[in-house]
């Protein structure tokens, strides 16, 4: 969940009775991915793809945003589905290097996402993934502080609380963040990086 604006490129908008009644919207347009509401007007908004924090859009106190997760994760199309603790990843490594913007666009063909390692367990898997298949280079990851300035958020609003983290290395002109060996890096969104897309689960 994340909030503070209008994000541009919705697929429907309506007035609706409650945040449940919105998501509801959601669950059965099986082409929602995320889905807004204005707390205030209860103006509800379906989108067809995942709206990120950072994302371009008008500032609105009252937007507060909800993704759509997927039930399976699709083997199908090359991803895989890794334990470790309480986490559940669902992932698939892209070698072939990317600027962040682009590495993102690339995910969203699947549904998907930049990685996401908000937690100390799936962190772990991530770093098995990088280390086993692409060895230590830089990773690019789903977060970033295009919203605020030195504010890290993950791509779905929750703000980065770890130790691991060097950033403002360049004066405010780096705002993707990438894992570097054992430590999350800031880097310019337009270096070339290979990167990992994960599919949300319920």
């Amino acid at each position: 969940m994340f909030e503070g604006k209008l994000y541009e490129g919705w697929a429907s908008a309506s007035t609706v009775g409650s945040i449940r009644e919105c998501g509801g919207k959601c669950t059965i347009d099986t082409e929602c991915q995320s889905f807004g509401i204005n707390i205030a007007s209860l103006n509800c908004y379906l989108y067809n793809f995942l709206i990120w924090s950072g994302s371009r859009g008008t500032t609105d106190l009252n937007m507060v945003y909800y993704w759509a997760y997927q039930k399976t994760c699709p083997v199908s199309k090359g991803y895989s589905l890794h334990e470790s603790g309480t986490a559940l990843l669902c992932s698939t490594i892209i070698t072939s290097s990317a600027t962040w913007e682009d590495a993102m666009a690339r995910c969203y063909k699947d549904d998907g996402h930049l990685l996401i390692p908000n937690s100390q367990d799936k962190a772990a898997i991530a770093t098995r993934l990088i280390l086993r298949n692409l060895g230590v280079q830089f990773v690019h990851l789903g977060a970033t502080d295009m919203n605020e300035e030195g504010v890290w958020n993950w791509l779905n609003g929750a703000p980065i609380v770890n130790d691991r983290i060097y950033t403002d290395n360049y004066d405010g002109m780096q705002h993707c963040l990438s894992y570097n060996s054992d430590r999350w890096d800031d880097q310019s969104c337009g270096l070339k990086r290979p990167f990992l897309c994960e599919i949300p689960l319920d």
